[in-house]
């Protein structure tokens, strides 16, 4: 487990190079945060790790909207988690963006979980990226 820093050349080199045409799986904390400030960092963190030629799926800014738009409870976390599994299971591993109480989080702890489980690597990436 790799902690990314802005610095490294482990974003350009190593998760580009170890996703193949595969993607990172960007797990972010939602429930325990403002959801809209949620989104938003994950929606911009998700942007950032693009930009330096990282494909990633991020479930936050792709259930969010689909939630708040479909009338789903976006708190529903067996639902959210039957949804994403099969891109757990298809990502290379799982990127976890350290936002406020990621680590309380009970949706990170059972993607982790799930990841552990399927034997794929997990890093975690502070947001916002330090200076």
């Amino acid at each position: 487990m790799g902690l990314i820093t802005c610095e490294g050349d482990l974003i350009a080199g190593e998760f580009a190079a170890n996703a193949g045409d595969g993607y990172w799986y960007l797990a972010s904390p939602y429930s325990r945060l403002d959801r809209t400030e949620a989104f938003v960092s994950a929606a911009f963190a998700a942007a950032w790790l693009i930009g330096n030629g990282v494909r990633v799926y991020s479930p936050i800014t792709h259930s969010h909207p689909i939630a708040h738009y479909g009338g789903l409870d976006p708190l529903d976390l067996e639902l959210w988690l039957r949804v994403d599994k099969p891109f757990m299971a298809n990502a290379c591993g799982m990127i976890v963006l350290q936002l406020p109480d990621w680590d309380k989080s009970a949706g990170i702890k059972a993607e982790v979980a799930e990841f552990a489980r399927m034997g794929k690597p997990v890093h975690y990436m502070e947001w916002p990226m330090p200076a």
